[in-house]
């Protein structure tokens, strides 16, 4: 899946617990693209957990969100 314009796809991060149980962990999210149109340093984002602004409709596809690259708050190093 690929990203265009000023658009980030992000995925869900699941945390599996001692009894087996999987869950999600809501505004986490690992980032999959990046559009071309998104500032450069984003580029670096790429597989890295991410947390984005829930204010704004995320648009849901295919098990992954759609964001607008402006979302996004900030990112775990």
């Amino acid at each position: 899946m690929r990203a265009y314009g000023n658009w980030v796809i992000l995925k869900h991060l699941e945390e599996r617990s001692k009894s087996g149980i999987i869950s999600n962990q809501g505004a986490a999210m690992e980032v999959v693209s990046i559009g071309e149109e998104c500032p450069e340093e984003f580029k670096t984002l790429i597989g890295k957990k991410t947390y984005y602004k829930q204010h704004r409709s995320a648009l849901p596809m295919n098990g992954y969100i759609c964001i607008h690259w402006q979302d996004v708050m900030y990112t775990e190093e």
